[in-house]
């Protein structure tokens, strides 16, 4: 089986640091027939950088993240409210090294800040749906990595985001919502680098289209190593 590395998130609790992985997240990856591995920064500092230490990682950092990274197959992105300098390390080292992987949410979003240079293009939107169930429809784009593996021009997804990516470089778009708003991205020439402004994760259990995005990622994994 292979080894799926998820990014871990930093807590919001501010008495009490710690980082997590998804629960629905961590039981997609295993009913699709991978082993989650919860990737952990590095780095000596805590997660949560104070903005007055220099905002990047040091060699030694570096170095012990590869080792990590070794041992995944593909990786995750999972959703979250911030990028951190691990965050961006990953991400780099998915682009430059055509590592499959699959950004949600935040996710998504981290993968164009970076593939722009670290410039994060993204505006704020007006509503922020806090729910797992189907909230609206998206258009998704013919001979896009999303249409390859779903084989349909509309589904319905769960929406919880304060932002949305609104300028691309390298990605294309595979699908947008009915008010125009970038719902996922693909890096053209790349194995498998797909983005997902919703949670598919949340959706696994009661959504066939959730369910075929985590076997066709895991699919890809197969012929990785």
């Amino acid at each position: 089986m292979p080894i799926i590395g998820i990014v871990a998130r930093p807590s919001d609790n501010k008495k009490e640091k710690y980082d997590y992985v998804s629960d629905n997240l961590r039981r997609a990856v295993i009913k699709s027939g991978g082993i989650p591995l919860a990737i952990l920064s590095t780095d000596k500092r805590i997660y949560e950088l104070d903005k007055h230490i220099e905002n990047k990682l040091d060699e030694e950092t570096k170095t012990n993240l590869d080792k990590v990274l070794s041992l995944c197959d593909v990786i995750i992105f999972q959703g979250g409210s911030k990028f951190y300098p691990t965050d961006k390390y990953i991400a780099k080292y998915v682009i430059e090294n055509d590592i499959p992987a699959l950004g949600i949410c935040l996710g998504m979003q981290l993968l164009n800040h970076v593939d722009n240079h670290e410039k994060s293009i993204l505006i704020k939107i007006d509503k922020h749906l806090d729910n797992n169930k189907y909230v609206h429809e998206i258009d998704i784009f013919k001979d896009t990595l999303l249409s390859n593996i779903l084989n349909k021009e509309k589904i319905k997804v769960n929406s919880r985001h304060r932002l949305a990516i609104l300028k691309l470089n390298n990605f294309k778009v595979c699908a947008k919502s009915k008010d125009k708003l970038i719902e996922s991205i693909y890096y053209p020439g790349k194995r498998f680098i797909l983005g997902v402004q919703f949670h598919p994760e949340d959706m696994y259990f009661y959504d066939e289209n959730a369910r075929l995005i985590f076997k066709r990622f895991i699919e890809e994994c197969q012929n990785v190593r």
